[in-house]
């Protein structure tokens, strides 16, 4: 997996550093639109997918609102437009007569620096963007299924941290892929459905259509392997991974790709690394909240 961190003012900026992550690390881009500089504003990049099923997602910056749209198809037909690509969120939308405007967006300040780590491998996007102490975050990729991947292609992970009819940052109702809510996260199911889900930050309801684990198993406490003689540079942290359930019917879908769940009960810190078997791990939490439950920790390598 490959990573990078820096600054950048604005979304467009952020887009740029994005687009270059995905092509100097083998996805193909499909420019769809540029703004008023002829820079690249809409693209649907192509990844492998780990070989067997090339992964699509779309991304879109609209400056006027300092939000990125998100989505993701099975395909690519230049013919079509971004809304009508097969088996995208937005085409779902349409074809089952659902609100088409609502689905994912990163939102995050114009003009004004922000700090940035963006995460890519065959599989998967995820960015985390820092304004001030607030920390925003995003996923859009496939999980880790649960059943052997031949078996099961899907599931497809796109969260961001708004959605298209809610509010631009500061006033972004979410903040982390995380906490899925407000149809700011979607999981495509094997059967091609479309579903979003409700992880009300900082602890989700388990018995929700859409929840995510271990986050709705409030763990409060829970923080083994603790050493008690050193609690300044310690990290003996329990990290869990993190998986997406539905209910009705019930399933575990997958697991988020190098994400874990860390406890924030006793000196955990953002942006601290931690390494376990000669392996980086970096900590993050949703917006500044600094919960118990609220923070999750992304494999660096």
């Amino acid at each position: 997996m490959a990573y990078t961190s820096g600054n950048a003012n604005n979304i467009q900026e952020l887009f740029t550093v994005i687009e270059n992550m995905l092509t100097s690390n083998g996805w193909t881009e499909h420019s769809l639109t540029k703004n008023s500089s002829n820079v690249n504003n809409g693209s649907i990049f192509v990844g492998s997918g780990g070989g067997n099923d090339k992964i699509y997602i779309y991304l879109s910056v609209n400056e006027l609102e300092d939000r990125m749209v998100l989505d993701s198809s099975v395909a690519w037909d230049a013919s079509l437009g971004s809304f009508e690509q097969p088996g995208s969120i937005q085409q779902w939308l349409q074809a089952t007569g659902q609100e088409v405007k609502d689905i994912p967006i990163f939102t995050i300040s114009n003009n004004e620096r922000f700090y940035y780590w963006v995460f890519v491998d065959n599989y998967r996007l995820i960015v985390v963007a820092r304004m001030s102490i607030v920390y925003e975050s995003m996923y859009i990729g496939f999980l880790n299924p649960i059943s052997s991947e031949r078996q099961y292609p899907y599931p497809m992970y796109v969260c961001g941290n708004g959605h298209v009819s809610g509010s631009s940052w500061p006033q972004n109702a979410n903040g982390s892929f995380v906490f899925p809510e407000n149809r700011c996260g979607w999981l495509r199911r094997a059967d091609g459905t479309w579903r979003y889900f409700t992880a009300t930050v900082p602890d989700p309801d388990p018995r929700a259509d859409g929840t995510i684990f271990p986050y709705n198993s409030h763990n409060k406490k829970l923080v083994p392997n603790y050493k008690e003689v050193d609690s300044i540079n310690q990290d003996n942290f329990l990290l869990i991974p993190i998986m997406l359930q539905t209910n009705n019917p019930t399933d575990i879908n997958g697991l988020l790709r190098g994400c874990y769940w860390i406890s924030g009960t006793r000196d955990i810190d953002t942006e601290r690394i931690l390494v376990y078997n000669s392996e980086q791990y970096i900590v993050f939490d949703t917006k500044e909240y600094r919960g118990t439950n609220t923070y999750f920790a992304i494999k660096l390598a």
